[in-house]
């Protein structure tokens, strides 16, 4: 419903209810049930301030919504969502190197991320390091060879840096755009 205020104060109070029963359930549970306790809870302390984090990143609030995706990962270091999102927030702040860190981070738990090859080869690209931005292109059209968006990036990286395939990286693009009308045109809707 897009009412990120109020959904923030619901994971305030999730949150407060997660750290109370943490310390009052904890105690009170035999030994070789804690350790299974204690992970459930820290997991659902993890997706609370990574949802808060989201929250925050559409309100615009993007240094406080990293805040909560580092707490979210602190807790779970594989939270491919959490990074994800982090990565957003710090793109939006300018921090690109920083935004392509967290997105290695990202790589590294899930290496078949065709946004995150595909986002990380932009931010190469708007850094000025075309042939990095080829690589990620190149990584992400071995996952998707129809990336039409990557070929047409590839293009452009490839002319920054002199490189001949460029025009066929524009062809493959337009013809993947081509492939794409004809199909919506000849649909049956």
């Amino acid at each position: 419903m897009r009412k990120h205020e109020k959904a923030i104060e619901c994971y305030d109070k999730a949150l407060n209810q997660v750290h109370f029963e943490k310390k009052s359930f904890l105690e009170s549970l035999e030994l070789g049930k804690r350790e299974a306790y204690l992970l459930e809870m820290n997991l659902h302390e993890s997706n609370i301030c990574r949802l808060k984090g989201r929250s925050l990143l559409w309100l615009g609030k993007y240094d406080e919504a990293i805040k909560y995706f580092d707490k979210a990962l602190e807790i779970n270091p594989n939270d491919t969502k959490a990074w994800y999102n982090k990565s957003t927030a710090l793109f939006n702040l300018g921090k690109y190197e920083e935004a392509i860190n967290a997105n290695r981070e990202l790589l590294n738990i899930d290496s078949g991320n065709v946004n995150v090859w595909q986002v990380t080869g932009d931010l190469q690209f708007i850094l000025g390091n075309y042939k990095e931005a080829v690589d990620c292109y190149d990584h992400t059209l071995k996952i998707d060879s129809n990336h039409t968006k990557t070929w047409y990036h590839k293009g452009l990286a490839l002319l920054k840096i002199g490189g001949s395939d460029a025009p066929y990286c524009f062809k493959k693009a337009k013809e993947l755009v081509w492939d794409l009308e004809s199909s919506i045109k000849s649909a049956d809707f």
